[in-house]
Protein backbone atom coordinates (compact mmCIF):
# COMPACT_ATOMS: atom_id res chain seq x y z
CA UNK A 1 0.00 0.00 0.00
CA UNK A 2 0.85 3.83 -1.04
CA UNK A 3 -0.48 6.51 0.63
CA UNK A 4 0.89 10.26 1.59
CA UNK A 5 -0.58 13.63 1.73
CA UNK A 6 -0.46 16.11 -1.66
CA UNK A 7 -0.25 19.87 -1.04
CA UNK A 8 -2.45 21.03 -4.26
CA UNK A 9 -2.09 25.07 -2.95
CA UNK A 10 -3.53 27.74 -1.93
CA UNK A 11 -7.38 29.23 -2.09
CA UNK A 12 -7.98 32.82 -2.52
CA UNK A 13 -9.26 33.01 1.32
CA UNK A 14 -5.48 31.97 2.10
CA UNK A 15 -6.39 28.54 3.34
CA UNK A 16 -4.39 25.34 2.24
CA UNK A 17 -5.59 22.56 0.12
CA UNK A 18 -4.29 19.38 0.44
CA UNK A 19 -4.98 15.88 -1.40
CA UNK A 20 -4.31 12.32 0.74
CA UNK A 21 -3.59 9.46 -1.84
CA UNK A 22 -3.86 5.82 -0.73
CA UNK A 23 -3.02 3.22 -3.77
CA UNK A 24 -3.61 -0.13 -2.92
CA UNK A 25 -3.65 -3.77 -4.58
CA UNK A 26 -5.91 -6.65 -3.96
CA UNK A 27 -4.94 -10.20 -5.34
CA UNK A 28 -8.37 -11.47 -6.61
CA UNK A 29 -9.02 -14.54 -8.66
CA UNK A 30 -12.06 -14.22 -11.18
CA UNK A 31 -13.94 -17.02 -12.20
CA UNK A 32 -12.38 -19.57 -14.25
CA UNK A 33 -9.38 -17.29 -14.81
CA UNK A 34 -5.52 -16.90 -13.34
CA UNK A 35 -5.04 -14.75 -10.18
CA UNK A 36 -4.63 -11.02 -10.95
CA UNK A 37 -3.76 -8.13 -9.01
CA UNK A 38 -6.10 -4.73 -8.79
CA UNK A 39 -5.02 -1.62 -8.11
CA UNK A 40 -7.30 0.24 -6.23
CA UNK A 41 -7.01 4.66 -6.33
CA UNK A 42 -8.75 6.29 -3.45
CA UNK A 43 -8.10 10.28 -2.75
CA UNK A 44 -9.79 12.76 -0.27
CA UNK A 45 -8.95 16.24 0.00
CA UNK A 46 -8.71 18.65 3.48
CA UNK A 47 -9.37 22.33 3.49
CA UNK A 48 -7.59 23.42 6.40
CA UNK A 49 -7.79 27.52 7.74
CA UNK A 50 -5.27 29.41 6.92
CA UNK A 51 -5.96 31.35 9.99
CA UNK A 52 -5.63 28.33 12.78
CA UNK A 53 -5.88 25.45 10.67
CA UNK A 54 -8.77 24.24 11.59
CA UNK A 55 -11.15 21.99 9.32
CA UNK A 56 -13.31 23.79 6.51
CA UNK A 57 -14.21 21.12 4.76
CA UNK A 58 -13.14 17.63 3.31
CA UNK A 59 -14.50 15.09 0.82
CA UNK A 60 -13.52 13.17 -1.77
CA UNK A 61 -15.09 15.29 -5.01
CA UNK A 62 -13.36 17.52 -6.80
CA UNK A 63 -16.42 20.08 -7.12
CA UNK A 64 -15.27 22.03 -4.22
CA UNK A 65 -11.95 22.82 -5.51
CA UNK A 66 -12.79 23.31 -8.93
CA UNK A 67 -15.28 26.38 -7.37
CA UNK A 68 -12.32 28.68 -5.88
CA UNK A 69 -8.68 29.77 -8.10
CA UNK A 70 -6.11 27.75 -6.29
CA UNK A 71 -2.98 28.80 -6.35
CA UNK A 72 -0.73 25.85 -7.18
CA UNK A 73 1.88 24.47 -4.97
CA UNK A 74 5.51 25.48 -5.46
CA UNK A 75 6.46 23.77 -8.45
CA UNK A 76 3.86 23.22 -9.82
CA UNK A 77 1.55 25.38 -12.78
CA UNK A 78 -2.14 25.38 -13.19
CA UNK A 79 -2.44 23.12 -15.86
CA UNK A 80 -0.23 20.38 -13.88
CA UNK A 81 -3.37 20.75 -11.53
CA UNK A 82 -5.89 20.82 -14.07
CA UNK A 83 -4.38 17.17 -15.25
CA UNK A 84 -4.10 16.51 -11.93
CA UNK A 85 -7.74 17.12 -10.92
CA UNK A 86 -8.44 15.42 -14.30
CA UNK A 87 -7.11 12.15 -13.65
CA UNK A 88 -8.54 12.46 -10.12
CA UNK A 89 -12.13 12.32 -11.73
CA UNK A 90 -11.63 9.87 -14.01
CA UNK A 91 -9.51 7.13 -11.94
CA UNK A 92 -10.40 7.70 -7.98
CA UNK A 93 -13.10 4.85 -6.81
CA UNK A 94 -12.11 2.83 -9.38
CA UNK A 95 -12.95 -0.34 -7.27
CA UNK A 96 -16.69 1.20 -7.43
CA UNK A 97 -17.71 1.59 -10.95
CA UNK A 98 -21.36 1.00 -11.27
CA UNK A 99 -21.19 -0.55 -14.54
CA UNK A 100 -19.15 -2.75 -16.41
CA UNK A 101 -15.59 -1.73 -18.18
CA UNK A 102 -18.39 -1.54 -21.50
CA UNK A 103 -20.54 0.85 -19.63
CA UNK A 104 -17.95 2.98 -18.74
CA UNK A 105 -16.37 3.27 -22.18
CA UNK A 106 -19.52 4.27 -23.36
CA UNK A 107 -20.27 7.12 -20.53
CA UNK A 108 -22.97 6.00 -18.88
CA UNK A 109 -24.05 7.38 -15.39
CA UNK A 110 -27.16 6.86 -13.15
CA UNK A 111 -29.03 10.21 -12.54
CA UNK A 112 -29.95 10.82 -9.11
CA UNK A 113 -33.21 12.70 -9.97
CA UNK A 114 -33.34 16.47 -10.29
CA UNK A 115 -35.30 18.84 -8.32
CA UNK A 116 -38.33 20.92 -10.24
CA UNK A 117 -39.46 24.34 -8.87
CA UNK A 118 -41.66 27.41 -10.72
CA UNK A 119 -41.87 25.26 -13.59
CA UNK A 120 -39.04 24.85 -14.44
CA UNK A 121 -36.35 21.53 -14.43
CA UNK A 122 -33.14 21.83 -12.84
CA UNK A 123 -31.07 19.90 -14.92
CA UNK A 124 -27.17 19.09 -14.28
CA UNK A 125 -26.57 15.70 -16.95
CA UNK A 126 -29.36 15.50 -19.51
CA UNK A 127 -31.81 17.28 -21.84
CA UNK A 128 -34.55 14.87 -21.90
CA UNK A 129 -37.10 14.31 -18.65
CA UNK A 130 -38.22 10.59 -18.33
CA UNK A 131 -42.49 11.17 -18.35
CA UNK A 132 -44.70 10.73 -15.47
CA UNK A 133 -48.16 10.15 -16.11
CA UNK A 134 -51.08 12.23 -15.69
CA UNK A 135 -52.89 11.47 -12.36
CA UNK A 136 -55.36 8.22 -12.64
CA UNK A 137 -53.05 6.97 -15.95
CA UNK A 138 -50.78 4.78 -14.05
CA UNK A 139 -48.06 3.83 -12.50
CA UNK A 140 -44.92 5.62 -12.42
CA UNK A 141 -41.96 4.51 -15.02
CA UNK A 142 -39.55 2.40 -14.10
CA UNK A 143 -36.53 3.89 -12.77
CA UNK A 144 -39.34 6.53 -10.47
CA UNK A 145 -40.76 3.53 -9.07
CA UNK A 146 -37.34 2.40 -7.96
CA UNK A 147 -36.99 5.61 -6.35
CA UNK A 148 -40.54 5.19 -4.77
CA UNK A 149 -39.99 1.90 -3.15
CA UNK A 150 -37.05 3.25 -1.51
CA UNK A 151 -38.84 6.02 0.30
CA UNK A 152 -42.12 3.86 1.28
CA UNK A 153 -39.31 1.39 2.48
CA UNK A 154 -38.46 3.97 4.81
CA UNK A 155 -42.28 5.14 5.64
CA UNK A 156 -42.47 7.60 3.65
CA UNK A 157 -46.08 8.28 1.98
CA UNK A 158 -46.44 8.24 -1.36
CA UNK A 159 -49.03 8.97 -3.96
CA UNK A 160 -47.47 6.92 -7.18
CA UNK A 161 -50.40 8.48 -9.24
CA UNK A 162 -49.53 11.94 -8.45
CA UNK A 163 -46.44 13.60 -9.91
CA UNK A 164 -43.30 14.24 -8.14
CA UNK A 165 -41.14 17.32 -7.46
CA UNK A 166 -38.45 15.56 -9.51
CA UNK A 167 -37.76 13.94 -13.06
CA UNK A 168 -34.67 11.40 -14.00
CA UNK A 169 -33.09 12.95 -17.10
CA UNK A 170 -32.41 11.27 -20.52
CA UNK A 171 -29.01 10.07 -19.95
CA UNK A 172 -29.90 7.96 -16.75
CA UNK A 173 -28.75 4.54 -17.41
CA UNK A 174 -29.81 2.66 -14.24
CA UNK A 175 -30.63 -0.96 -14.56
CA UNK A 176 -30.13 -0.60 -18.39
CA UNK A 177 -28.42 -4.09 -19.67
CA UNK A 178 -24.77 -4.17 -21.03
CA UNK A 179 -25.32 -4.16 -25.12
CA UNK A 180 -21.55 -6.41 -24.85
CA UNK A 181 -22.25 -8.70 -21.59
CA UNK A 182 -25.28 -8.11 -20.28
CA UNK A 183 -24.49 -6.55 -17.12
CA UNK A 184 -27.04 -4.56 -15.71
CA UNK A 185 -25.98 -1.17 -14.67
CA UNK A 186 -25.96 -0.03 -11.00
CA UNK A 187 -26.59 -3.64 -10.16
CA UNK A 188 -23.09 -4.07 -8.45
CA UNK A 189 -19.69 -2.62 -8.20
CA UNK A 190 -17.39 -3.22 -10.80
CA UNK A 191 -13.26 -2.58 -10.48
CA UNK A 192 -11.78 -0.55 -13.79
CA UNK A 193 -7.88 -1.44 -13.95
CA UNK A 194 -5.99 2.18 -13.95
CA UNK A 195 -2.95 2.20 -16.89
CA UNK A 196 0.25 1.75 -15.17
CA UNK A 197 1.64 5.15 -16.16
CA UNK A 198 -1.77 6.67 -14.27
CA UNK A 199 -0.26 4.71 -11.06
CA UNK A 200 2.97 6.22 -11.48
CA UNK A 201 1.84 9.40 -12.10
CA UNK A 202 0.10 9.62 -9.06
CA UNK A 203 2.74 7.78 -6.64
CA UNK A 204 5.40 10.83 -8.08
CA UNK A 205 2.39 13.66 -8.35
CA UNK A 206 4.53 16.59 -6.09
CA UNK A 207 7.07 14.86 -4.88
CA UNK A 208 11.00 16.60 -5.82
CA UNK A 209 12.99 15.42 -8.23
CA UNK A 210 15.24 14.08 -6.07
CA UNK A 211 12.70 11.75 -4.32
CA UNK A 212 10.83 10.56 -7.30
Amino acid sequence: MHQRTIELGTLVTGDKASAHLVLTDTRVTPHDAASVTNHNIHLTYRIESAEDGHLVSAGNSTAYMRQYQIAPAEGKRKQDLDQFLETWDRWAGNDHRPGCVHATELGWIACAGHETGQGTHRQTCGPTPEPWPDAGVGEPPAKIARAVAYLEEFGFQINRLKRPNFYYCGEDMAGSPCPTCGNRFGESWHHEEPPPDVLIYLENWGLPPAVK
